[in-house]
């Protein structure tokens, strides 16, 4: 019973969690470190309705 409780309760604060930042613009990430640390740039490539300018492109990475 107090294990339900425990997932009832981290359950309502994730919700409220979500719910805050589902609101809030969406904020560049920096990734990296050093001199190989970039800010990527949040709806690059996407036209006014959330969607691909660049069309379809493959999901893999080719090492030759």
């Amino acid at each position: 019973m107090k294990n339900r409780s425990i997932c009832f309760a981290v359950t309502i604060m994730l919700g409220s969690m979500l719910s805050a930042v589902a609101g809030e613009a969406t904020q560049p990430v920096r990734m990296g470190t050093g001199q190989m640390t970039f800010d990527t740039v949040p709806g690059w490539g996407l036209n006014a309705s959330v969607k691909s300018v660049l069309g379809p492109t493959h999901v893999g990475v080719v090492i030759d």
